[in-house]
């Protein structure tokens, strides 16, 4: 594992299937309601593709990349909101 690349948790329940998800990601990840959607790739660096199946997400919702030490989601539509107020929690490893 090259240790410049960053690794998240993303945790939440499956509200289709009440299901607990809990993936260790290595960003940048892409979050939406279809695969065909998210981009693969930004830049050279291949990008992970979480596909959430509610009609309460976009089709690509949300990129999470890098920003220095962090990340950040600079994705600039309003659906965007959903990521900050639902139950989720986002640890670095």
């Amino acid at each position: 594992m090259n240790p410049g690349l960053l690794q998240i948790r993303l945790c939440w329940d499956d509200p289709a299937t009440g299901e607990r998800r809990e993936p260790v990601l290595t960003v940048p990840i892409a979050l939406g309601r279809e695969f065909a959607r998210m981009p693969a790739s930004l830049g050279e660096q291949r990008v992970a593709r979480i596909v959430l199946d509610s009609e309460q997400v976009s089709r690509f919702h949300a990129l999470i990349e890098p920003d220095g030490a962090g990340v950040r989601s600079p994705t600039k539509t309003a659906a965007t909101a959903l990521l900050s107020t639902a139950p989720a929690k986002f640890a670095a490893s």
